[in-house]
């Protein structure tokens, strides 16, 4: 069982400094900044107070949320096994007696480790910005902790889908895109349950359970809190369970090659 956790905690070390390289770590820091940067210039503009703090608000569901969040999810949740199953590199973890679900756990969890790196110091430059404009004016109730939700709670979902779609194709990129950008930006658009069956919808729904402020309270929703973190939460669950079997089956197949 100790030599169990050390290699998963030896995959999780390489897994989050791997993260790093090349231009993930360009496109993620670019990202990133993005947050603070737009804050900085509304406070530099001249917008200061309640006006601010709504600006964080927005900059957390139009940017965050929409951009950055799946965004740098996507880059680093692809990399995560792509790299090695094209250099069919991937069966070599088994010969160091590597549990199969060890593998896809710790990658998971050195990337999620890598995808906070880059997310929750964005998120809270942003946070410094806004209260340093705020000039004596006080976040809602509830305000900054549904922003955090967002936040965590995505990054665990999507992290987990993009990690699955680079291990059952090498177009994980484009779908991922599509799925970023037309799934979860434009279904919940539609009137009816539609909505329902993105994850963006349960985050919000997250967020508008933890406060009423407008714009992260302003989400009409009639699920619970725990049905709003429920959801998500399975979605994460499911992809790395069938994560776990499609790396069994990359590593165990005879004459498999990926397509």
């Amino acid at each position: 069982m100790t030599s169990q956790v050390r290699r998963l905690a030896v995959i999780v070390g390489m897994t989050y400094r791997g993260s790093f390289l090349g231009g993930r770590l360009w496109i993620s820091t670019l990202l990133a900044g993005l947050p603070p940067v737009l804050l900085a210039a509304f406070y530099a503009y001249g917008v200061t107070g309640t006006d601010l703090i709504t600006g964080f608000g927005n900059v957390v569901v139009t940017l965050i949320l929409s951009v950055q969040l799946p965004l740098t999810a996507l880059i680093l949740g692809v990399g995560l096994f792509r790299t090695e199953i094209e250099e069919d590199t991937l069966p070599f973890l088994t010969l160091r007696t590597v549990a199969r679900p060890s593998i896809v756990i710790g990658k998971y969890l050195g990337g999620w480790a890598a995808l906070l790196t880059f997310l929750l110091p964005s998120f809270g430059v942003s946070l410094a910005i806004a209260a340093a404009g705020a000039q004596g004016a006080s976040f809602p109730s509830g305000d900054v902790a549904a922003g955090l939700l967002i936040v965590l709670l995505g990054s665990v979902t999507y992290l987990a889908i993009y990690l699955l779609m680079g291990l059952v194709t090498r177009s994980a990129v484009i779908l991922g895109l599509v799925y970023a950008f037309l799934w979860e930006f434009v279904l919940p658009l539609f009137p009816g349950h539609l909505p329902q069956i993105t994850v963006y919808y349960y985050l919000r729904t997250g967020a508008a359970n933890v406060t009423s402020a407008a714009p992260l309270g302003s989400y009409s929703t009639t699920v619970g809190l725990a049905a709003a973190l429920a959801a998500p939460l399975g979605v994460a669950a499911v992809a790395l369970v069938l994560a776990c079997l499609v790396v069994g089956y990359v590593e165990t197949a005879p004459g498999h090659s990926d397509s």
